[in-house]
């Protein structure tokens, strides 16, 4: 799948990917793999090429890992890409938006490039959140209130306290298969990663050691947080909600994976490690099947099958 050449002696790695970019699960896990590889090495100098014969990629794919490139020369490292695949991230992926506008289903479908966002702490997160809400809202048969908004907008609040630079990136799609459209949505920081900050709060509050797959789990419940006073229902409350419309939800964080695909979980040990958090979900438009709302009072989600009626 990737191939490695470490040089410790003339201080160069060189890595080529025999697989499709495209954004798939085990791309992604294999992601992993090459960014551990990146960090661990010696070498200050890494070289990515690609086989040629047949490429294939699709825009989120390439967005994803050329954000974890860029993330990748902190360690002090120099990347160079190989030209004709540097091409493609410049023709596929627009990296100079930071206004997050309403997102509509066929300009995104027909846009040559895809969006690719970069956010501060004080620039235009709310704004985006509303708006995804919002569009989930139109093209879902949901009544949530601002049970999405609230949601959503507690993931990109850890994500900025969990980031060492300040920043969180926002990638979204929306694709279109058979006759079927599901918007793609990716959430990215770099940073403190949730299996480090869970492992320090328990080994210090309940002096427990926990594995990584293990801080996953205590991180995806209800009412846990390792952040002072309220919060711990971003990841729970969005798990039901991707349970409720059967759509996807993949968490990447250190070195441990849960997976939420066609209603089952898992939690797994990833390929390498994710130096952050990439949480992407994916979701049905158009399905008139099933209706979901959330109920204020017992604070909980009501999901109905519309063709059991």
């Amino acid at each position: 799948m990737v191939s490695y050449n470490d040089n410790s002696k003339s201080g160069e790695l060189h890595i080529t990917i025999n697989m499709a970019i495209t954004y798939t699960f085990d791309f992604l896990n294999m992601v992993t793999e090459i960014s551990k590889k990146i960090v661990s090495s010696n070498s200050e100098t890494v070289f990515i090429s690609a086989k040629t014969d047949e490429f294939q990629f699709d825009r989120l794919g390439l967005a994803y890992f050329y954000n974890l490139l860029m993330m990748l020369t902190r360690y002090d490292k120099k990347i160079y890409v190989v030209t004709w695949l540097m091409k493609l991230f410049v023709d596929n992926v627009d990296t100079n938006k930071n206004k997050f506008e309403n997102i509509d289903i066929l300009e995104t479908l027909n846009r040559d490039k895809l969006l690719y966002f970069e956010f501060r702490k004080d620039n235009d997160v709310s704004e985006a959140v509303q708006k995804i809400a919002e569009f989930i809202g139109i093209y879902c048969v949901v009544s949530l209130g601002n049970f999405l908004i609230t949601t959503i907008g507690e993931i990109f609040s850890n994500a900025f306290n969990h980031s060492e630079e300040q920043k969180v990136y926002l990638m979204y799609d929306i694709r279109q298969k058979e006759e079927d459209y599901y918007l793609w949505i990716n959430i990215m920081d770099f940073g403190k990663t949730i299996v480090s900050n869970v492992k320090e709060y328990v080994e210090e509050k309940y002096h427990t050691k926990y594995t990584s797959n293990e801080c996953i789990e205590w991180a995806i419940q209800n009412g846990n947080t390792t952040r002072n006073g309220s919060g711990g229902y971003g990841l729970p409350t969005l798990i039901n909600y991707i349970k409720a419309v059967k759509g996807e939800l993949l968490i990447f964080s250190g070195d441990s994976i849960y997976a939420l695909v066609e209603n089952k979980e898992d939690i797994m040990t990833a390929k390498g490690s994710f130096y952050g958090t990439n949480i992407f979900f994916k979701i049905p438009l158009f399905d008139t099947s099933t209706f979901v709302s959330f109920d204020e009072k017992t604070n909980t989600l009501i999901s109905i099958d519309l063709d059991d009626l």
